[in-house]
Formats: structure tokens, sequence, C-alpha cells
């Protein structure tokens, strides 16, 4: 695509245009504009155009369109809208001109020049600076400044509606996304938690202001805490900076204009390095916000170029009769290529881990980040981690190990995610295959391992040839000749030295995995394991398995196990180093989880009459208790009832 860059510079008693042309071809486009033009200070398009935005009027896009039009910059800028797509990157650098809205800029006739999906338009310093491509997952952190303390609470800035509409453009993506949502946090609980995820998109929805009269900052109220202000000194303290920042929040709380806020923010930000920044120039409605969200994260979910995915927001915010006045309200700044905000497409063909009637992931970014490393979420904490019940765990009285926590769907969407970076994964599911013994489990790995990975297959074969070999009682070396297949016949080897055997068959296993892995980590996955016989699990597997990949002599295998706790539990005292555990709790009977639960259904309820909002819901509600907990009918219309009261 081609990218215009028209730059906007003060001189003494002028200001000058220049126009510079990035084909993609010239490696010094920015050394020498292709046109130029002077215009004066007291320009009166120019005057027209500051009194009108100062009015908080809109109307002033042809005053700044004549003022190029008819210029050298004009000549060559226009043609290019009837030519290939393109881009125009508006790089107006004195403060009285940055402040007006040049998204507005419309042609004699009154045409809008920017309202449809192309070209594109934006603004801040351009350059074609490589950077590096994000990783799989976008972890994207919403924090939420003024919260609802329960489901009944107003509502004013639609924060729960928006938060819906990220959930909904991003379901179709599973494993590519990874959501925090902070409501009302302390300013400890924000910098913990962007510490230690550290976002790529940081998205903020409240007030802003100038508490002190002088610095623009995003206002946050905690609801059992004193507010305090996310401003340029807290964004500073943050390890890194995200790569994108959204900030729904020009519904400024004091008398101050928000596109003065929204400058002041903008310069901070700016300043700190965030490479995509998209602010509001006025305050927006929540409709509008809504809307633009749910188009946006859309564009960039099906990777749009960032400037792309903002003119589809903006242009479906012109379509829509309730937000067409405010389609011009969202401003996008990035410094650097607008295209380089990316990440790349799978680099291995990729398993599908998900049931296509399930809900890909609710309500579990805290165990998400218990799996992963910090640094490399790649990668796992330790080379054994288990997946267990909370209760259980934590050995409460009382707690049966059957519960459904969601510990399944937990481990296949970080299974899928892990996929997408282009890490090799296994997954094994061991349900419903009553009880097992340790043959039955090699099986089961041997059988995920050719099913998720291609190039398993005639390693696998090889340990089908062995199998069969020690099975029959033969302990002397392999016979030549064609491979032999496993007949799935029980272990009964006629041999005076069985017990040699079954190592010899670990051993085969072992193999088997370190040449899947070759010189590339791989993640075993092992799910449902809560039917294997005890003696086979303490006798036989973690010592002649479990034990050797978390002791490393697997260099490149790591494991994760979800089962029950209390069969789980059995293995920690035996493991060198002992297990990383991660508890899983039952899900929360709360609102924003419901909510959550019925946008990743698909569910768009807010339309609808009463009667079929309360049956869809209560639908939705035993759906969950199908899938994920087991509650009581009465809990059920509880639930109902709370949620219909507060939507």
């Amino acid at each position: 695509m081609h990218t215009m860059v028209i730059r906007v510079e003060e001189g003494a008693g002028h200001y000058t245009a220049r126009l510079f042309v990035d084909d993609g071809t010239q490696s010094a486009w920015d050394l020498r504009p292709v046109a130029e033009h002077a215009f004066p200070a007291d320009d009166p398009r120019l005057a027209a155009a500051v009194a009108r935005h100062a009015a908080a009027r809109t109307d002033y896009g042809p005053d700044l369109y004549s003022m190029l039009a008819g210029s050298g910059i004009g000549d060559r800028w226009l043609t290019a809208f009837n030519g290939r797509p393109h881009r125009t990157v508006f790089d107006v650098r004195p403060d009285v001109l940055r402040a007006l809205r040049w998204e507005l800029m419309a042609d004699g006739n009154g045409r809008l020049l920017f309202t449809r999906d192309h070209p594109t338009c934006l603004r801040g310093k351009y350059s074609r600076r490589a950077r590096p491509a994000l990783e799989l997952p976008i972890k994207v952190l919403v924090v939420v400044g003024d919260p609802q303390l329960q489901p009944t609470d107003a509502d004013p800035l639609g924060t729960e509606d928006e938060i819906d509409e990220i959930w909904e453009a991003i379901g179709g993506h599973p494993g590519e996304w990874h959501v925090d949502v902070l409501r009302g946090p302390t300013k400890q609980e924000f910098a913990e938690l962007a510490g230690a995820m550290k976002p790529n998109v940081l998205h903020f929805i409240g007030h802003s202001a100038r508490p002190d009269g002088i610095t623009s900052a995003l206002m946050v109220n905690p609801p059992q805490a004193k507010g305090w202000s996310l401003d340029k000194a807290a964004f500073g303290d943050l390890q890194e900076m995200p790569d994108l920042v959204i900030l729904n929040a020009c519904r400024t709380a004091d008398a101050v204009d928000p596109n003065t806020i929204q400058q002041g923010l903008a310069a901070s930000l700016e300043d700190l390095g965030v490479h995509c920044l998209i602010t509001m120039q006025a305050d927006i409605t929540k409709t509008a916000a809504r809307v633009f969200t749910r188009e946006f994260y859309q564009g960039i979910a099906d990777r749009r170029p960032i400037d792309a995915a903002v003119s589809r927001a903006r242009a479906a915010l012109r379509r829509d009769a309730r937000t067409a006045a405010e389609w011009a309200v969202p401003s996008l700044v990035v410094n650097g290529d607008p295209e380089s905000l990316c990440w790349p497409p799978p680099e291995r063909p990729v398993i599908d881990l998900f049931k296509p009637e399930t809900v890909r992931l609710v309500d579990r970014a805290v165990e998400h980040r218990m799996l992963w490393d910090d640094h490399e979420p790649h990668r796992l904490n330790t080379r054994l981690t288990m997946i267990a019940d909370a209760k259980a765990i934590r050995r409460e009285p009382g707690s049966p190990g059957s519960r459904q926590v969601g510990k399944s769907m937990l481990l296949r969407s970080c299974l899928h995610g892990w996929q997408l970076r282009g890490k090799r994964v296994c997954y094994v599911d061991l349900d419903q295959r009553g009880t097992l013994l340790w043959l039955d489990v090699l099986r089961a790995i041997r059988d995920g391992l050719v099913h998720c990975l291609p190039e398993a297959s005639q390693p696998a074969k090889l340990f089908n040839h062995k199998l069969m070999h020690y099975r029959s009682g033969q302990v002397d070396a392999l016979p030549e000749g064609p491979l032999v297949d496993d007949d799935g016949a029980l272990w009964k080897p006629d041999h005076w030295n069985e017990p040699e055997l079954r190592d010899f068959t670990f051993a085969a296993m072992r193999t088997l995995l370190t040449e899947v892995a070759g010189d590339e980590p791989l993640v075993l996955a092992i799910d449902n394991f809560s039917g294997v016989a005890e003696k086979d699990l303490m006798e036989e597997l973690t010592p002649k398995l479990f034990r050797p990949i978390a002791t490393g002599e697997l260099p490149q295998v790591a494991m994760i196990v979800s089962g029950r706790g209390e069969q789980l539990d059995l293995l920690d005292g035996w493991l060198p180093g002992g297990v990383h555990w991660v508890p899983v709790d039952r899900f929360p009977r709360s609102a924003g989880l419901l909510r959550q639960y019925g946008v990743l259904r698909r569910a768009d309820y807010t339309d609808e009459k009463r009667e079929k909002f309360v049956e869809k819901w209560r639908q939705m509600i035993l759906l969950l208790v199908d899938e994920q907990q087991r509650i009581s009918a009465g809990e059920v219309e509880s639930m109902v009832g709370i949620i219909c009261r507060g939507l």
C-alpha cells in the first residue's frame, strides 16, 4: 500500500506543508518531498477551522481541504484517491493545528474523504522502521475506571457492553488472544498485573480529567480504596510499554475540553514510546464506543493493519444512524509503520483441540498465567505440571475429586495457543476409558502423538514393533524385516523375567518421545488422568515415565497432567523437585461470567423482549451447569433473577 505523509511545520509567520510518498521502492523516500506548499499563519480558512473547532463544531473539513487542494500537494495527493489503495498520515506538528480533527477533511462538494474502509488516514510520525512481530497470544489488559459494584447498578458508560464486544470480536480466534479485565483496580493491583502480564494492548474504559488542573490522567476508582490517577508517571513505571493503547476515556469528569485532555494523554504516551494510540477527540456515547470496539477488534483479529481496522470501525459508525455524527471522534496515532503491528499466521498445521459445540474458554485468565513462563509464554514453568481441582489440592475435607471446574478447557486452550506459536503439542484424553493400566496409558500417548504430529507416524510404528516383540516374551535383538503392528492385546509375556520386558517397553516409549521431540520442545498433555490404577501409577508410570521427564532425562519434553487432585497428589513426593501445581477453582456465580459465556455462545440478548431474554439466559445457565459445574435448580433461577435485574 502506498503511504502519503503530509507533514506540517511552523515557520516565521507561516506554516509549511510537505508531501512525502513511500511506494515501497525508495529507501530514502523521506529525504525529498514530492510537493511543498506554504500558507500564512493568518490564512482565513485556517482561522475559520480553528474557530469552529473551538466552538465544538465539526463542519470545518472543507476549510482544511481547500488549504491543500489548490496547491502542488493537493494535485499529487488527490490524484492518489482515484488510484491504488493508499493511506494518508497527517504528521502535524504545531499544537494549534494538531488539535484540529483532520479526519473531517471534505472536498468542495462536502464529500468526506475518510468515511470508507479505504483510503485510510491516521496521525503520527511515519517511518518504515521494522519492529518485531507480535507473538501469540495477543495479551489484552482491559482496565475499567468506574466499575459496577452490583449487576443492578447503573452502567452509564456501557462498560460491560464494551467488554462484551471485545469477547464477541475475538471469540472466533481461539488461542490467539488472552484478555484480562481489571474492574476498578488499586494502583498496586494494576502495577502487579501489568508487570506480570506485559500486555500488548491496554484498553481503558472510564473518565479522563486533569485532577491537578495541569496533568491529563485517567481516573480509576476502586470500590474499596481511594481513587487514583493513571497518568504519565504511572505508565512510565511499567516494565514494558504496550504496543497499542486504547483510551475510550474522553467522557471527561470535569469541565475541561475533552480534546485538550486527549492531546495531553496522547503527548504523554508518545513521549513514553507507545507505538499505536487510539484516543477519543470528544465525548463519545456508549453506543458509539460499543460499535467502534466491536468493529475495530474484529478488524485486527482478522489481521488487518491497524489503520485499516480503525477505518473499518469509523465506517461502521458512519453507517449507523445512532452514531453517524461520531464517526470521526476516534483518533489513531502511529509512530512508525502501521503495518508493523501484526502477528504471523501459525507456523505449522494446527490440530483443533476444541469440540465445535463447546465454548473455547471462560474465566481462566489467572490459570493461563500460572501455566506460562512470564518471559516466554510458550514455555511451561516446569517440566512437569499438574492441573487439578483447587479444593483437592488444598486438601479441604469433603471436596469431590470429580467436580467439573473447567480443567480440560483450560488445558486445551493453552495447548491451542502454543500450537499457534509454532510449538509442538500432543494432547491425550483418557476420559471414558474405565480403569486404565500402564500399557493403556502408553498406547494412548502413542496414538496422541500420531494424531497431533504427522512426523510421529514412523517412530510410532517402530514403538509398536518393539512392543509386540517384548509382549511376546522376547528379550533378544529386534528381528529384521517388516515392522509388526500392535494388535492391542493385553500384556502377558511368557517369560521368567517379565519385569525386565516391562522396563524395555518404557524405554521404547521414552525413545519415541525423544525422537519425536528432536531438537524442538514438545509438550505432552494428558487429560482426565483419573482412572489409572494406583499400583500402575506408583510402580510403573511414575518411576519410568514421569520421573525421567521431571529430571530432564528427556530434555526437550515437558508434561502437563490434568485430573483429580487426590490421585495426582500421590506423585508430589515421588518426583525430584516436586510438581508445579495449577489449582482450578469452581466457576463463580457471577453476572460477568455469564455475560462472557453468553457472548462466546454468540448470544445477543440486547434487543429481545424480557420473556425471551429470561428464557434464553435460563438455557444459557443450564448449559453452563452441564458443561462446567453442578448447581441446583434453585440456584439457576436465582442467577437468572440477578442477570435480569441487572440488564
